[in-house]
């Protein structure tokens, strides 16, 4: 039973992180179309943003 709710979570887990980095990959696109460069540093907020918004 234990093993069922670890695996639950596991692929819940999953779900979230490319459900993110989907949601990445699009402001990114639109960053780019705006003419906006993508710095390490934008990359880095934008992680931040998007994690917490996954940790609500």
């Amino acid at each position: 039973m234990r093993e069922n709710a670890v695996k639950e979570k596991a692929y819940e887990n999953h779900e979230a992180y490319q459900r993110t980095q989907m949601q990445k990959d699009m402001i990114i696109e639109r960053l780019r179309e705006q003419g906006c460069r993508i710095t390490r540093q934008r990359q880095l907020i934008l992680d931040t943003i998007l994690v917490l918004r996954v940790l609500r």
